[in-house]
């Protein structure tokens, strides 16, 4: 009698054990899901929130003349022209996306009609980015990003006026 009652504790202790180890794989695959789902989440909403910080300050330090929106390589580009005063020449920044990053590259512009003169696949990369929508108004411009995974965001700035 007293055997069955130690076999009987022991298999009751190995299953409450079990259990128990069962039960904590369980949370913490659970855990690890969670985690995944927060930072894909966050690495979403950086792409999408850092080139929109970055596309409104870039247009925000310039006024609406000098600001224009192009086409490169098939897709909408934003223009910026700055003039230097000192060596007496115009250059443009020109902000677009192309093959999945956006990118911006600063050229020289010797007449107002000139296309812009360079290759998109050569313009350093600034981070990874889906597509970039422009739509310029006589108030302001609205500039629409997505990422690779289709997540959208838009932002609306007023042009500065002098």
């Amino acid at each position: 009698m007293k055997k069955e009652k130690t076999s009987i504790n022991l298999m009751f202790t190995v299953m409450l054990l079990a259990i128990f180890a069962l039960s904590a794989i369980f949370v913490a695959m659970m855990g690890a899901r969670v985690y995944s789902t927060g930072a894909e989440s966050m690495k979403e909403n950086y792409d999408t929130r850092t080139s929109l910080g970055y596309l409104s300050e870039k247009v925000r330090s310039k006024n609406g003349d000098s600001i224009n929106v192009i086409e490169v390589a098939g897709s909408q580009a934003l223009s910026i022209r700055e003039d230097y005063t000192t060596d007496g020449y115009s250059y443009e920044t020109i902000i677009f996306v192309y093959d999945g990053k956006l990118r911006e590259v600063m050229v020289s512009k010797d007449s107002e009609s000139a296309k812009p003169d360079f290759e998109a696949a050569n313009a350093p990369s600034i981070m990874e980015l889906g597509k970039l929508g422009l739509d310029e108004s006589e108030k302001g411009i609205t500039m629409t990003v997505t990422t690779a995974d289709g997540l959208t965001e838009s932002a609306y700035i007023s042009w500065r006026t002098t």
